[in-house]
């Protein structure tokens, strides 16, 4: 189980879409063009950004999103990761190597979801219902007036 998010990251776990959203005072360093999902190199899983945040959002099963379904919940995962912007240094032999690592940046998420859930919903029935009684003569009749 992942923990809770850091502060300035918020993490919105809605029926079809998980949103996750980070204040850019408190991560200076975080560039909307390197910032995105870690499981898909797709354009859609780039982060988009405003004055004060940078947002990445993917459907339930988009954006390489891992899903694990338990006993009781349903658990779909993923990562904003920033790409690493490579560095030259001195190599062997007086040659630049290149120096790098995977990510500078890496925030794992999850959304967890309940397997059961109580749903309403409303019947008006129409015309004569009828409800038998097993091991009784009679039944239980009700009229609703067509």
């Amino acid at each position: 189980m992942i923990s809770e998010p850091p502060a300035g990251v918020t993490v919105t776990c809605g029926d079809y879409v998980i949103e996750v959203s980070v204040e850019k005072a408190l991560y200076p360093s975080l560039e909307a063009d390197r910032l995105r999902l870690n499981y898909s190199s797709s354009a859609g899983c780039q982060a988009t950004e405003t004055l004060t945040h940078l947002y990445l959002s993917t459907s339930l099963h988009g954006c390489g999103t891992l899903f694990l379904e338990t006993g009781d919940s349903l658990v779909f995962s993923n990562v904003v990761v920033q790409d690493a912007v490579p560095l030259q240094g001195p190599g062997n032999n007086g040659s630049a190597a290149l120096i790098t690592r995977d990510h500078d940046f890496d925030l794992p998420f999850e959304c967890t979801y309940s397997r059961k859930k109580i749903l309403s919903l409303q019947f008006v029935p129409e015309g004569r219902v009828e409800i038998p009684d097993i091991g009784m003569k009679n039944c239980l009749a009700f009229d609703f007036g067509s």
